[in-house]
């Protein structure tokens, strides 16, 4: 008789960690859940998110394209102006070496 009752109590305690876990899975469940239906809630506002990021690059792409060009232009620009005044200084060089030459001749 005793041994039955051990066995009923073994069973009874099995039974319950068993319903324990099962309510330790249904709530970990719902918890995933209610994380799904909040996320998927998200969603809407998160494509609309990623669309305005895109055109955002979008248009920072053309704007950089758009600005290299200028830079190019104004390197080419840069590059002329220096090249004159070299040629420039080049030219008061000459022209000082010159009269120094006819400066010693007249002395």
């Amino acid at each position: 008789m005793r041994a039955a009752q051990s066995e009923v109590r073994r069973e009874r305690l099995s039974a319950a960690a068993a319903r324990r876990e099962r309510e330790s899975a249904l709530r970990a469940l719902k918890a995933a859940q209610a994380a799904l239906e909040e996320a998927e809630g998200q969603l809407p506002q998160l494509r609309v998110e990623i669309e305005l990021v895109t055109k955002d690059k979008v248009a920072a792409g053309d704007t950089a394209g758009a600005l290299g060009g200028e830079i190019a232009v104004l390197k080419k620009e840069v590059d002329l102006k220096i090249a004159a005044f070299m040629e420039e200084e080049s030219c008061g060089k000459d022209k000082a070496a010159l009269y120094g030459l006819l400066r010693q001749e007249v002395r």
